[in-house]
């Protein structure tokens, strides 16, 4: 597509790293990531599961991502209006969260 565009674009591989297996922030295990940024206000990056509630209640990810590694400092369940957390996909509700990605907003709101 860039050659399309008229662009040159290169990519180069910084640093590479696995996150250990079976971790859990807050209770909650680490893992499904679909979607992340970077909040440049905070120098934090901000990483959403697709977990749908059945793991844990759908949440964010809050850490920092260098080339030493990522270091998740804590998660965030994403609430409903009520501010209640969103049932598991087990729930006869039949309301469904499916958290694909997210945006920090660059104004700062």
């Amino acid at each position: 597509m860039s050659a399309l565009l008229g662009l040159a674009l290169a990519l180069k591989l910084l640093a590479s790293f696995e996150v250990p297996q079976g971790l859990a922030v807050d209770g909650a295990p680490f893992g499904g990531i679909s979607g992340l940024d970077y909040d440049r206000c905070t120098g934090e990056w901000l990483m959403i599961s697709d977990d749908r509630s059945d793991k844990a209640p759908a949440r964010v990810f809050v850490g920092r991502l260098d080339a030493r590694g990522l270091t998740v400092t804590r998660q965030v369940p994403l609430r409903r209006e009520d501010g209640s957390t969103f049932p598991s996909t087990a729930s006869p509700t039949g309301e469904r969260v499916d958290a694909e990605t997210l945006r920090i907003d660059p104004r700062g709101r």
